[in-house]
């Protein structure tokens, strides 16, 4: 699903995440008389930015990449958008390789698309 970004970097369901984490600490942070309060607020915090975290907003695959084609005033500005979209990827798999991380297939399916793209005009 293409969920587009409407707060910033995050999208609707992101930004709902947040905002409920925030008044939950806030409401906790407040209300509770414990000498625990402020521990209970920051774990609500980090669950809170867990769930932001893991939900992923777009994904590139073949439809994405039509739609940059069509948005792209040029065949030359489209080549250029697919030269550096791989650029970024070959060295986010370059770096996960130098600290030793298992291979994304995410990443080697990004990479199949963005080369199978190149020279369409």
């Amino acid at each position: 699903m293409d969920e587009e970004k409407i707060f910033g970097p995050l999208t609707l369901r992101q930004f709902i995440y947040a905002a409920i984490g925030a008044a939950l600490c806030y409401i906790v942070y407040t209300n509770i008389q414990s000498p625990y309060n402020f521990a209970a607020a920051i774990i609500i915090a980090g669950i809170a930015i867990a769930m932001i975290r893991n939900n992923p907003g777009v994904i590139m695959d073949e439809q994405y990449i039509e739609l940059k084609k069509l948005q792209s005033q040029t065949p030359e500005e489209f080549e250029k958008w697919i030269q550096k979209k791989l650029a970024e990827v070959h060295s986010q798999i370059a770096m996960r390789e130098e600290r030793g991380l298992k291979p994304n297939p995410k990443l080697e399916i990004v990479r199949k698309i963005l080369e199978s793209s190149r020279g369409i005009k």
